[in-house]
């Protein structure tokens, strides 16, 4: 049994329910060939895992998928532990862990499966707990805008329910690279019932001879991209934008211009980065493409791990300590990490978010979306309230 089934696992079964039409299309897509993200990610998952069968173990210079833990890992792993133990204090407590990266199958789909990462139970609880060590994007349990459960979590508990016997059942997201790094939510078994029948129906559908297809969130890591017609459509014919209108600063054709411009060069960015990495999977892989080659990649130059010597190879040449050496406060990950290691909390005076003014673009819809019109009559009648103060 591979690791991840083609068909649908806990990773892709958000993508099949949207676009059933994913599954056929990831058939013509290229083999993936791991990243050193993702490799560094299982070495993490597998650290986390030895760490709960080994609790008293230090990390630090174990190695795990070829890769050797360090402090910088020990951080992320060890805000991951203190985050499931605030898990399971908020579920209650007197838990134990009882499976870990356990593999089953999806209950009515033959050919689904998908591996839990970790399951704890008490005499009242149910957790099935996943780790998110990457640095890509937050993940919920409960998305913010659409007040889904997360897709992949109902698959992994729908996978393990029959463990559960009767315990309330809990999904929960642990990724210590994002504030906060917990995300918990509680599922009932109704709607469990509703994403098994929903998830079979996209499965049927997407094996059928005319599955619908749909652009979205959910293509994100999608190798199908590359073939999909709904990305290769509008890079094929970049003229369907059309001749831009005369720029007016609240004009609404420039508006509905600059939107579509908008969109089609997100589009072209995100197709170019899939495109790329997957001309260099052919390219070390053998293949030929013409006019492409590989090159070695030049790194930045660093120090020398001897300090010392370094340091005084700098004052022989003249150089004086101020030029050498810097003071600076440690980064707040790695203080916080020291914090919790000794049960204290950090002040938040002493780490304040600074206040800003600036905009940023987002899409609509989006709950932090602001109205620029009611901003500037704020600072109108701010901007009066002080005239008729100094008068």
């Amino acid at each position: 049994m591979t690791a991840h089934s083609t068909l649908v696992g806990g990773s892709i079964a958000s993508r099949r329910m949207h676009c059933p039409a994913s599954y056929t299309e990831s058939l013509k897509a290229p083999p993936g060939v791991t990243s050193v993200y993702a490799e560094h990610g299982t070495a993490l998952h597998d650290g986390m895992a030895h760490w709960l069968r080994n609790p008293d173990d230090d990390l630090i210079g174990k190695v795990f998928n070829d890769h050797v833990i360090t402090a910088e890992d020990d951080i992320l792993l060890t805000n991951a532990w203190d985050a499931q133990v605030e898990l399971q204090e908020c579920c209650g407590g007197n838990f134990k862990v009882t499976n870990l990266e356990l593999q089953a199958a999806f209950p009515g789909i033959p050919g689904a499966f998908g591996t839990v990462d970790t399951i704890l139970q008490s005499p009242t609880h149910f957790l099935v707990v996943d780790y998110k060590f990457g640095q890509g994007i937050a993940v919920h349990c409960v998305d913010p805008e659409t007040g889904e459960l997360n897709h992949q979590l109902l698959f992994y508990l729908a996978s393990v329910r029959h463990l559960a016997k009767g315990r309330t059942m809990v999904i929960a997201i642990i990724q210590p690279t994002f504030e906060p790094h917990l995300s918990y939510a509680l599922v009932t078994p109704a709607e469990l019932d509703a994403f098994e029948t929903k998830l079979r129906d996209a499965v049927a559908e997407a094996t059928s001879s005319n599955p619908r297809r749909l652009r979205g969130e959910w293509c994100r890591f999608a190798p199908c991209k590359l073939t999909c017609r709904l990305w290769t459509g509008p890079m094929l014919d970049l003229t369907a934008l059309g001749r831009p209108p005369q720029a007016a600063p609240a004009g609404a054709e420039w508006g509905i211009w600059l939107a579509a411009a908008k969109r089609l060069v997100d589009s072209a960015l995100m197709y170019a980065k899939e495109i790329d990495q997957a001309l260099m999977d052919h390219l070390k892989a053998g293949g030929t493409a013409p006019g492409f080659a590989l090159k070695q990649q030049v790194k930045n130059r660093k120090w020398l791990d001897d300090v010392d010597l370094v340091a005084k190879t700098l004052k022989k040449l003249g150089l004086t300590d101020e030029q050498i050496w810097q003071r600076k406060l440690q980064t707040f990950a790695v203080t916080d990490a020291a914090a919790k290691r000794l049960r204290v909390t950090i002040p938040d005076e002493l780490r304040p978010r600074p206040q800003s003014n600036d905009l940023t673009l987002t899409y609509e819809g989006d709950p932090r979306a602001v109205d620029v019109k009611t901003i500037a009559a704020d600072f109108a009648a701010a901007l009066k309230k002080l005239e008729r103060n100094t008068t």
